[in-house]
């Protein structure tokens, strides 16, 4: 082998090395952030979503919370939150979402997106409901 082969070879490795220690590192250090917003309602219902493209696509009902959130400043927002990626606690009489962020911290600091949301609604909020009458 030349000399340049061995070089080739040589910035090869350390490049496969370099990136294994960044992706292993990078999912060490990714922890995910909490932070609360206050609730003055809360409701669920979906959402239509749908793609088209040359005359075929496909529509879709998404499920989701609708809720108004108190803002820094005092007022509400209207927000939506995905309900796959929700989880209702009936443990509290003031209701709240702790919206999780999913950030990491190796060499950079990088924030990869919510991760969840933790509703925290009043006990009795989800009503039980069971309906079996062969209607489809």
């Amino acid at each position: 082998m030349s000399v340049g082969e061995n070089l080739v070879i040589l910035g090869m490795s350390s490049a496969c090395i370099f990136c294994l220690v960044f992706l292993v590192g990078s999912a060490m250090f990714t922890h995910d952030v909490p932070y609360r917003i206050d609730l003055k309602s809360l409701n669920d219902g979906s959402e239509i979503q749908g793609h088209f493209f040359l005359g075929s696509g496909s529509i879709r009902q998404v499920p989701q919370f609708v809720a108004y959130a108190k803002t820094a400043r005092g007022g509400y927002v209207l927000k939506t939150f995905p309900a796959d990626m929700s989880t209702i606690y009936m443990d509290s009489f003031t209701p709240y979402v702790v919206v999780w962020h999913s950030e990491s911290d190796f060499i950079v600091h990088s924030d990869n997106g919510i991760s969840a949301y933790d509703f925290h609604v009043p006990p009795g909020t989800i009503v039980e409901k069971y309906v079996l009458d062969g209607q489809l």
